[in-house]
């Protein structure tokens, strides 16, 4: 919200530098722990001032202000890193925050197997087990993963430490920099989706699956993909069909496989089939 509301202010009063403070922030965001850097998304909220360790939750609603206001701030700032950030958090909505049936889950925990963060945080000796000790030292000083943690059991956090262009100093071409950085990405997600996944409240909320639709329509970068517009379309037909009363009011909320609600979710997604 605080975002969007900067942007505002530099869309309305022209003066020098206000323009630059939305999607300053918007970057920033984008390289803290706050960021999930291998999976894309906003973690909660930050738990220290450095916004380096969050409240590991990630909330639909979350998802789509932090987009609403990084997308805003595009202009002349920073644009194909904040690209990337949209790119990925619409990503990850779709990939892990979407039901078969065609909406939004609500959250994702922070915690799995009872340790809040345990999915999301990674140790340098798991980085190098993973990537050899080229790429996880390369790894490790863009991305702050160090053998003394910057967390909790000499574990770490991701963040931005050192962008690409400041890693340079490593006397490697920056494509070849970039390249090797996602793959190494690739690879430590792969593993990371083999581990005990957090719980995920799948209550579909309507007011939140329209914020995204809204968010999917209109968001800038990615919104308008092919691989995005149609998940848009049946998220939209979700909120029109099976949420819908008989009087044309909406239900507030939904979750399907349990009891009385999963037997007349399942007969209006057959009546709209």
């Amino acid at each position: 919200m605080e975002l969007r509301l900067l942007v505002r202010i530099a869309h309305r009063f022209q003066g020098p530098g206000r323009s630059r403070h939305g999607p300053k922030v918007a970057a920033r965001d984008g390289d803290g722990g706050i960021y999930d850097q291998l999976g894309g998304g906003f973690h909660r909220y930050s738990t220290d001032e450095r916004w380096l360790v969050p409240h590991f939750e990630k909330m639909l609603y979350d998802k789509r202000a932090a987009l609403d206001g990084v997308s805003r701030s595009l202009p002349g700032h920073r644009q194909r890193l904040l690209s990337r950030d949209i790119e990925d958090t619409l990503a990850y909505v779709l990939r892990e925050m979407t039901s078969p049936a065609g909406a939004f889950y609500s959250t994702q925990d922070a915690d799995s197997e009872g340790v809040e963060g345990k999915f999301f945080v990674w140790t340098s000796q798991e980085v190098e087990s993973l990537l050899g000790p080229d790429d996880a030292k390369l790894f490790g000083s863009i991305y702050d993963v160090t053998p003394h943690g910057n967390w909790e059991s000499k574990a770490s956090c991701t963040y931005r430490a050192a962008s690409t262009v400041e890693a340079k100093m490593l006397n490697m071409p920056l494509d070849a920099l970039k390249s090797r950085l996602r793959r190494s990405k690739a690879k430590l997600f792969e593993a990371r989706s083999k581990r005990i996944w957090p719980g995920r409240d799948e209550k579909v909320l309507t007011s939140w699956n329209a914020l995204m639709i809204r968010q999917l329509r209109e968001g800038g970068p990615g919104a308008g993909d092919t691989g995005i517009r149609p998940g848009r379309d049946a998220r939209r037909r979700f909120l029109l069909t099976t949420m819908r009363r008989e009087d044309g009011r909406l239900y507030r909320t939904t979750f399907a496989g349990h009891g009385a609600e999963a037997e007349r979710v399942s007969r209006r997604l057959r009546l709209s089939d």
